[in-house]
């Protein structure tokens, strides 16, 4: 689990700059890794009941999250093969986790 726009540098709040670096370093040493892995980039995470809704795609808008959502889709991740050695960034939306992967 990374940060919402981790990979572009351009976008980085400079209050939360030293977070965005270790993130974007971390997320760069795992894809020259050699191992499997699907990274998940989620915007603000909240403290208040999943929707069961979200969106994914690789670049998206600063949005917010709720950290029950987050989990969901990690576990639905860990099974769809198309998701593996890929990132992307995962916010609110209106797709359970299952439909918002698939769209990727």
């Amino acid at each position: 689990v990374s940060t919402l726009q981790a990979h572009r540098r351009e976008n980085w709040s400079e209050a939360l700059k030293p977070y965005y670096v270790a993130k974007h370093y971390a997320d760069r040493i795992l894809e020259g890794s050699g191992l499997n892995y699907t990274i998940i980039r989620p915007g603000g995470l909240l403290n208040e009941p999943g929707t069961g809704r979200v969106k994914a795609a690789e670049n998206l808008e600063r949005r917010t999250i709720p950290r029950e959502d987050v989990a969901d889709t990690i576990l639905v991740a860990l099974t769809e093969e198309h998701t593996f050695r890929r990132s992307f960034d995962l916010v609110s939306g209106d797709q359970t986790p299952a439909e918002a992967l698939k769209s990727i």
